[in-house]
């Protein structure tokens, strides 16, 4: 495996993979090119060996980009822009 999408190429459509894994396949097209959620590896890589590829953690973890952090600043401005507005405040 070279890239993720070596893996996504293992079955003919994101629906095929989406069925084998127990998941929707809008939620498999959306990881496309970008990243295989940890927590759906174990299925990812048994459905990999009932097609006969061998997928390991070691390849998802090498192949999985880092998720991007976000900014903690953006937070406090979104909280202080909520506030401006009056929302989230309690009825007295």
């Amino acid at each position: 495996m070279r890239e993720i999408q070596d893996i996504f190429r293992i079955w003919p459509t994101y629906s095929e993979m989406a069925r084998e894994i127990g998941e929707k396949p809008d939620t498999v097209t959306k990881w496309k090119g970008k990243r295989i959620p940890s927590e759906h590896w174990p299925a990812v890589i048994e459905a990999a060996a009932r097609k006969g590829a061998a997928v390991t953690a070691a390849d998802l973890l090498r192949l999985n980009p880092p998720r991007k952090s976000r900014d903690p600043s953006t937070y406090r401005r979104k909280a202080r822009k909520i506030r401006s507005r009056g929302e989230n405040r309690p009825n007295c």
